[in-house]
């Protein structure tokens, strides 16, 4: 065997390896939108898939590892800057089959992707006028809760949670001290109450605690409650 062939072949062990190790990352995290600093078995597979991106950008990488990217990873992007959108994309659908719900707070994690992050960025984005069109409309079709005032979707996330609590409880009357999920949903009831008492809370707020929740009292006479 020749030195170059030998040299092919080793080149095509490598390729071959990192399509392994890719396969084990979808099957793990569900995508093939990776991290540059993901490691799958010891494989550092964040950085192969960096390489295989910077070779297609600069042409040398052959046409059928292309093919072979594109046909065996539904979700594979050439584009960085897509790439780390779609991922976000995944996380925040994988976060929902979690949480119930696409309005992250932003210390939230998922699987050790900062997706609290990711969606307070899209959002920032938006109104800066810099989150594109079609983006826009991808995340509005996707998450059906979604909400790009950051005030909204705090309302959203502990509306989620009470509703979570129902569900577990078959009441809304949340003791002051009730947690779950560790999202303290008895002191956020406590906290819309006194917001309604004071004038503070929007009308259409308050239809939604007495349209959802029949049992709801804006007046609770335990003082735990």
């Amino acid at each position: 065997m020749t030195g170059d062939s030998r040299s092919h072949s080793g080149a095509s062990d490598r390729f071959d390896e990192g399509i392994a190790y890719l396969h084990r990352y979808v099957a793990i995290h569900g995508t093939s939108l990776v991290p540059r600093h993901a490691v799958v078995d010891g494989f550092a597979i964040g950085v192969w898939v960096d390489l295989r991106r910077s070779q297609y950008r600069e042409g040398r990488l052959p046409a059928d590892r292309v093919t072979q990217l594109e046909s065996e990873f539904t979700d594979w992007r050439w584009n960085v800057y897509d790439s780390t959108f779609e991922e976000g994309i995944a996380r925040l659908h994988r976060y929902v089959a979690v949480h119930g719900t696409s309005n992250a707070r932003q210390r939230d994690t998922i699987d050790g992707f900062r997706i609290g992050l990711w969606v307070a960025n899209r959002r920032s984005d938006y109104h800066d006028g810099r989150l594109p069109a079609e983006r826009v409309q991808r995340i509005k079709t996707e998450f059906q809760d979604w909400q790009w005032n950051v005030h909204d979707s705090a309302f959203e996330v502990g509306l989620e949670h009470l509703r979570r609590y129902v569900e577990l409880h078959g009441t809304s009357r949340v003791p002051r001290t009730a947690v779950i999920d560790g999202f303290k949903v008895g002191l956020w009831v406590a906290n819309r109450r006194k917001a309604y008492k004071a004038g503070r809370l929007p009308r259409d707020r308050a239809v939604k605690f007495e349209a959802e929740f029949v049992d709801w009292q804006w007046t609770v006479r335990n003082p735990s409650q």
